[in-house]
């Protein structure tokens, strides 16, 4: 992968972020959040990101259109006639924890900026709703603590029936991102849900000719130890593919409905602002405040 850009939040924030869309303004990814009660989450597990609570005083940011005037910090008004909001972290506050799916097509195609852009959106929201955030790696079986630095692409595609256990019991709570490119789910019909009360999202992050191929002709296919197939592929086999595809994608979706999850498909993009679309577009799983 090339060099990481910067999230471009301020100095400090450049520091420790990297990888973002420069294209997404600042003030835009400060009123991201959450959306909860939506997209397949439980109403009234919201966690609240208020200015002003019971929490621990967090510093003050700038005042933005949209911004309730209530919340305003009459001191620093009165004194230096400028507009700033206290902020508290929220008693109820919980971890994010982002997981990535190991496996070398994790870098196929619009995938690998695709994959770095929304790593950066979430740490992002993270930061500006002041909650703790982790990122974590599947590589093979075992669950491998990462940085901004690590990729999914050099570690392997374990079973999901072996991993997913680890994650119930290492995350007790919290709310959970899998970010996965797994098209093939039968593996979970025999596979024990998580059973959690907290917040779990499995976002599918899918080249386009993954879901909606349109090539036609004679292939050939090849394995990694040598051997190959050849084939022919006609409007009757993308039809069968589509149909097998949805099969799969029901499996995930049951699976996720007994989990207490929700799932999100997600066409990757080069530009942040298309990701920001589909994660923001109804019933996604981020929503904008008004501003």
């Amino acid at each position: 992968m090339g060099k990481p850009r910067s999230l471009g939040l301020g100095r400090q924030r450049e520091q420790t972020m990297t990888g973002y869309d420069a294209t997404l303004p600042d003030h835009f990814l400060l009123r991201l959040r959450w959306r909860d009660g939506r997209g397949g989450t439980l109403p009234g597990t919201g966690v609240a990101h208020l200015a002003g609570g019971t929490g621990e005083f967090d510093g003050h940011r700038p005042w933005n259109t949209g911004d309730d005037l209530h919340q305003l910090d009459l001191g620093a008004w009165l004194r230096f006639k400028q507009r700033w909001i206290r902020q508290y972290r929220q008693d109820a506050d919980e971890p994010v924890h982002v997981i990535l799916d190991g496996g070398p097509t994790m870098t196929f195609g619009d995938r690998k900026n695709s994959l770095e852009s929304l790593r950066s959106i979430l740490r992002g929201i993270s930061k500006s709703t002041r909650v703790p955030h982790r990122e974590w790696l599947l590589d093979g079986s075992q669950l491998h603590s990462c940085s901004a630095e690590n990729h999914p692409g050099e570690a392997r595609r374990g079973p999901l029936k072996t991993s997913l256990p680890q994650i119930s019991g290492s995350f007790p709570t919290g709310r959970i991102v899998i970010l996965s490119d797994r098209l093939v789910f039968e593996e979970l019909e025999n596979t024990p849900s998580l059973s959690r009360t907290s917040r779990f999202h499995w976002w599918s992050l899918w080249n386009r000719e993954e879901t909606h191929p349109e090539f036609q002709g004679s292939c050939r296919l090849q394995a990694l130890n040598g051997d190959h197939w050849q084939g022919q592929i006609d409007e009757e086999t993308h039809r069968q593919y589509q149909r097998e595809l949805s099969t799969q994608i029901k499996r995930l979706h049951d699976w996720l409905t007994r989990s207490r999850g929700c799932h999100h498909r997600i066409e990757s993009a080069d530009s942040g602002n298309l990701l920001l679309h589909q994660l923001t577009r109804h019933q996604g799983p981020l929503e904008v405040i008004s501003g």
